[in-house]
């Protein structure tokens, strides 16, 4: 028995039991979506991994609809919603990394700029003292 079908069968068989649905419930309305009789002990071989039962991928399905679950919820393995902080919070992560480089890109372009300006004050301040040492030395 794979994992994928472990994991099935235990997340089925707590989903259903923490809705407090019953075995012969879930199978009749996995029977109602796929058009085709399934009874409460097929339901019961699913939710037992070593009863060998394969599960059809519309079974799952049904059975996710039936507890109004996304498919994926009923293939989650423990510990899966820790993994799934640790992707969002990565991404949250590797996004803050990025506003910080170019936060860091903005802030070295500005000293690069003050710094040119600064320059040019100077050269301004400089020639208007040469100006005015000029106009001290040669008088009109």
């Amino acid at each position: 028995m794979s994992i994928y079908s472990t994991v099935l069968a235990r997340r089925l068989r707590e989903e259903r039991q923490r809705l407090g649905m019953s075995q012969a419930e879930l199978a009749r309305r996995m029977s109602s979506t796929l058009g085709v009789g399934i009874d409460g002990s097929a339901v019961s071989r699913i939710e037992n991994p070593a009863s060998g039962r394969t599960v059809k991928l519309d079974e799952a399905a049904a059975a996710a609809d039936a507890l109004s679950l996304p498919l994926g919820e009923l293939l989650r393995a423990a510990g899966a919603d820790h993994q799934g902080e640790l992707m969002r919070l990565q991404y949250e992560l590797d996004n803050a990394e990025a506003m910080l480089s170019i936060a860091a890109e903005e802030v070295t372009r500005r000293e690069l700029q003050a710094a040119e300006l600064r320059e040019r004050i100077r050269e301004i301040e400089n020639a208007e003292v040469l100006d005015d040492l000029h106009a001290a030395q040669h008088p009109e």
